[in-house]
Order: C-alpha cells, then sequence, then structure tokens
C-alpha cells in the first residue's frame, strides 16, 4: 500500500498539546545528551539513568493528561456531541511502577535508537516486567496515562520500521491487551488513535465502541479514510447516517489538505459501502488485531 501522510491529531490542532509536546521535545534532547554515545563509556550516563528517566517521564505524563483533557473537551463540545466522563489520570501506586518502566524504554530509545539491540533487550525487559506486575496487580496498565506513554514508545518503534502494537489480542499478553476497559471508553478509543501511526488501534476497539456513530463521526473527521475502510458499514447505513459520514470525510480532508482519500463507494443503494475496490479474501489486519 503506498504511504499516506499522517493526519493532523492534537498536538497539531490544540495550543495546550502543541506546548506540552514542546516541553517533550526538550526533555528528549537533555535525555540524548546524557546518552552514552555523547558523555563515552568512561562518562557518567548509568548514574544519570534515574534523573534522565524521571524527566522523560513528567514530559510523557504531561503530554499524555493534555491529549486526554484535549479529547474529552472534544468529544463533548464539538458536534455530534458525546456524553462522557473524562477517564481518570491519577495513578496509582503501581500504575506508577509500569509507567517508570514504559519510561525505561523511551530512554533507551532516546539513547540508543528505537531499533537497536539495546533498545530491544530493554523492550523485552520491560515487556517481561509489565507481564509480571500485571498478573499481580491487573490494572497496573489500566490507565489511559500509561498506555498513551506505552504508545508513544510503540510508535518510536513502528516509525524506525519495527512491528510493536500499542495493544495486542489477549492471547500475546496479559496487559494492554482486548479485554482492557480503555478499549470501550469513547475518550480512550480517540486518545489512542489520535497517538497513533495508523489506524489499526481501531481494530482493537469494543463492538459497542465501533457501531457507536456518533463516535465513528469523529474518529472518521480524525483520520478519513483510514479509519472509515474499518467501520462496519451497517453504521452508516441509513441515509441519515451516510450523509454524516460523507461530510465529516469531506471535512477531514480539507483539514488534511496533504492527505489524499482512497477509498471509493462500492455502492449507494440500498445503503452507502464504502471499500477498496478490491475482493479481499483473508482480514489480515482483524486477525492481527483479534489474534
Amino acid at each position: 500500500m503506498v504511504e499516506r501522510v499522517r493526519w493532523n491529531g492534537l498536538v497539531d490542532t490544540h495550543p495546550v498539546c502543541r506546548r506540552t509536546d514542546e516541553e517533550l521535545f526538550q526533555a528528549t534532547l537533555a535525555a540524548a545528551a546524557c546518552s552514552p554515545k555523547v558523555l563515552g563509556a568512561d562518562g557518567n550516563a548509568k548514574s544519570n539513568v534515574e534523573l534522565v528517566v524521571e524527566s522523560i517521564r513528567e514530559g510523557m505524563l504531561a503530554q499524555a493528561t493534555a491529549a486526554i483533557a484535549a479529547a474529552h473537551e472534544r468529544l463533548t463540545t464539538q458536534p455530534p456531541c458525546l456524553e462522557v466522563e473524562a477517564p481518570m489520570v491519577q495513578l496509582t501506586k503501581e500504575q506508577e511502577r509500569a509507567l517508570w518502566q514504559v519510561c525505561l524504554w523511551r530512554v533507551a530509545q532516546i539513547w540508543y535508537e528505537p531499533l537497536s539491540q539495546e533498545a530491544l533487550s530493554m523492550y523485552q525487559r520491560v515487556h517481561q516486567n509489565l507481564q509480571k506486575m500485571t498478573r499481580i496487580y491487573p490494572s497496573a496498565t489500566e490507565s489511559l496515562v500509561v498506555a498513551l506513554c506505552h504508545a508513544m514508545c510503540a510508535r518510536e518503534h513502528v516509525s524506525a520500521g519495527g512491528d510493536c502494537a500499542p495493544f495486542a489480542p489477549t492471547i500475546a499478553q496479559p496487559y494492554l491487551n482486548n479485554n482492557s476497559a480503555l478499549l470501550n471508553d469513547p475518550v480512550a478509543a480517540y486518545c489512542l488513535l489520535e497517538s497513533a501511526n495508523d489506524a489499526s488501534v481501531y481494530r482493537h476497539l469494543s463492538e459497542r465502541l465501533q457501531r457507536n456513530s456518533r463516535l465513528n463521526m469523529h474518529l472518521v473527521l480524525l483520520a478519513g479514510d483510514d479509519v472509515l475502510a474499518h467501520v462496519p458499514s451497517h453504521v452508516y447505513g441509513n441515509e441519515v447516517a451516510a450523509r454524516a459520514v460523507q461530510l465529516v470525510r469531506r471535512m477531514h480532508y480539507s483539514n488534511n489538505p496533504r492527505r489524499t482519500s482512497w477509498l471509493r463507494p462500492l455502492a449507494k443503494r440500498p445503503r452507502l459501502v464504502y471499500g477498496r475496490g478490491s475482493l479481499k479474501l483473508v482480514d489480515v489486519d482483524g486477525w492481527r488485531a483479534r489474534g
């Protein structure tokens, strides 16, 4: 598939998110300055790990918190308005420990490049530690803040050519999987999609959210055909819903002039159906998402 320009997200459109993104960028630069590559083998990089991780943690936490507040404001004030509560951002002790693990992974990415042996080894350690934690404390990663920070690391990994995903099938891992309550929360769904490289996280959303026409309008407005390709056609099967989806789709490409639509109508009567225009015998994306 031809590589498509990524949609504008909250960092591109919301002042608070832009500010926290700049703060995280500065923290990332400071972390890179403390890397072994800069200080050398005889430097004190190892002794600076805790300081660097704390700095990155503060930046990632601020960005995640700002994204949650902005997404909640958008979903509850811009039509079609949803009546949803903002997710909790206060972390439990176990969730703080999980976030620290995620930040260790991010520091390794900054110091050694996302797909370096050092960063991949750290990812494996973090993965194992989160597995152990969630078996004892199942709610350790059940925080949108933790999930968004994990997604930041996954995004860097994927951008470098890796295949890590922000969520996984339940059979694959005991944390951040398809059993997560986050995948049944509209604000979490919006934030996770907004912060991702692509729309693959949509395939992990609960059936209730995938059937929610109002939420789908917000998601299509955000990501265009990348989301519309996954929205069940019966969601916009009636005339009113079809017009609404066509409207937000046009608005998306108007708001993202560097992007190009790539779906086409396969049918208009008795209901509107969008598709790629070719037969897919195996739904690979769905198989990967659901395991």
